[in-house]
């Protein structure tokens, strides 16, 4: 029944009014008032009931019906005070024990339950009354699992209520996925520790393989399609393990190491190691491998039979270096003077003369009057003599170090 709330007031209302506000009102209230109401139940005796009651997990509305609790023992040697709760995400019933004592204290509510009824128990007690209980209820909203709370800390199925949810982890161990999640299931994921989380399916992939890692620093989610899951936005930036990334950062962002050919733990890095091995360094030998050096060199692609670079191979150093070349030298041609003589005779076997004297060019190829090769002879009809003559030319240069680019200084970075 439905209706609209009417405050009650008998100093102003007739009976029938005040009899009618009553009943519309209780009708109005009914639903959360019945919502998991504790009392005893009818049998056995060391049992309690719970109402029908219905809980919102910020997706869904699970409704769960009339409960009965398991049955309580009685405390042996002192009072104790049991704690009955529902589970925040399902509504499921379950008791908390006490511990004896002569003052006893209720126990504390645990993580993702919320609580109902409190039950004082007398040594030897042998049934539940209703006027061992106190009711307890709180108005809750289930808050998402370990986003305010408690951080997972050690191996972990993954549950159907998990749907949705963020669920952060803090250690090294393994997540299970089964196949009872459900298609269409997901949920976020956080590693807020430094460890690595394994992801491993029960039953069919993740990303085509059997299990997926989140690394330190890492949040992401993981979604169900019915037959296989798969990850989201792994590793901050959705980098894989073994990324290499520019940073204008002076220390390496949460995730990464820095590219300076430091030895680190194989046991603490194991997904970095996975990718990489030995290839920048194999460390000690056993336990710890080099992150590559990147420090003061740039990075170049492994050539894979491109022909630009050939012969190198992945992680392998190359020192700088200028390609081959050669100079050239162009002469443009030259010409030397002389002086001679009275009667210094000039031309092809010594015809011609300078009967003064005087001054005169000659070059390698000359020739007198387009006939043979050009001679000098002196006045004694002897022949001037040959003298060959050698020009040195040097090449040099001033520069810097090393051969390089215009740049700009960054760190590198290597996800883990």
């Amino acid at each position: 029944m439905v209706a609209a709330f009417n405050q009650t007031n008998f100093t102003t209302q007739d009976s029938a009014t005040y009899k009618a506000s009553i009943d519309t009102n209780f009708a109005v209230l009914a639903r959360n008032g019945q919502m998991f109401a504790p009392h005893a139940a009818a049998s056995p005796n060391m049992t309690m009931a719970v109402d029908p009651g219905y809980v919102f997990d910020g997706i869904n509305v699970t409704t769960q019906s009339l409960q009965t609790t398991s049955q309580i023992s009685a405390p042996v040697s002192n009072p104790r005070i049991d704690l009955v709760v529902c589970d925040i995400y399902t509504g499921q019933v379950s008791v908390v024990s006490g511990s004896e004592a002569a003052s006893p204290s209720a126990p504390a509510i645990p993580q993702g339950k919320f609580p109902v009824a409190q039950v004082l128990l007398a040594v030897g007690v042998q049934a539940i009354t209703s006027g061992m209980i106190t009711d307890v209820r709180c108005v809750t909203a289930p808050p998402e699992r370990s986003l305010s709370g408690s951080v997972i800390t050690s191996a972990y199925s993954a549950q159907t209520t998990d749907l949705g949810r963020t669920l952060k982890f803090n250690g090294s161990f393994s997540a299970s996925l089964s196949a009872t999640l459900g298609a269409g299931w997901w949920a976020n994921i956080k590693n807020v520790g430094s460890g690595v989380i394994t992801f491993t399916p029960t039953s069919g992939t993740i990303d085509g393989a059997a299990s997926v890692q989140l690394n330190a620093g890492q949040g992401g989610s993981i979604l169900f399609d019915g037959a296989n899951f798969y990850s989201f936005g792994l590793g901050g930036a959705g980098n894989p393990t073994g990324t290499i990334i520019s940073s204008a950062c002076a220390s390496p962002p949460t995730g990464y190491l820095a590219c300076d050919g430091s030895a680190v733990s194989r046991a603490a890095y194991s997904s970095l190691f996975a990718a990489i091995g030995t290839t920048f360094g194999a460390g000690d030998g056993s336990t710890t491998f080099n992150v590559p050096d990147a420090r003061g060199v740039a990075l170049r692609g492994v050539d894979g039979s491109r022909g630009l670079d050939s012969g190198r191979t992945l992680g392998s150093y190359q020192a700088d270096a200028i390609a081959s070349h050669s100079v050239g030298v162009s002469d443009p041609g030259h010409a030397h003077s002389g002086i001679v003589t009275n009667n210094t005779q000039i031309g092809n076997n010594g015809s011609g003369t300078y009967p003064n004297g005087g001054k005169f060019t000659v070059s390698a190829s000359s020739t007198y009057s387009g006939v043979g090769t050009a001679a000098l002879y002196n006045n004694q009809g002897q022949a001037f003599g040959t003298t060959s003559s050698t020009t040195s030319i040097s090449a040099s240069y001033s520069g810097a170090a090393e051969t390089r680019m215009k740049n700009l200084a960054v760190n590198f970075f290597i996800k883990y």
